[in-house]
């Protein structure tokens, strides 16, 4: 179970992965007006199955355990997860 999952306008994050995976790529097309594209990279540095260390959108810090409300500005973003 990946465990990103698209709610509305949001996407919840609790990923889910095998210890030994060093973590997964994702591209998500965000369309509603315009396209906006999500860059998501999930790394397993300390080879976990899962808990969130932290999660940075477009370089800056979010809360973690929080969902990231999606932009419609048809631009790219940057999502970075890692697992802890």
């Amino acid at each position: 179970m990946l465990g990103i999952q698209l709610q509305g306008e949001q996407l919840r994050i609790a990923p889910r992965i095998a210890k030994d995976w060093p973590g997964f790529q994702v591209t998500y097309l965000h369309r509603r007006k315009q396209v906006s594209r999500y860059e998501i990279a999930v790394e397993n540095p300390e080879h976990v199955c899962g808990g969130l260390k932290s999660v940075e959108l477009d370089g800056q810090n979010v809360v973690a355990d929080a969902a990231i409300t999606l932009l419609d500005d048809g631009k790219n973003h940057s999502l970075r997860i890692v697992l802890g």
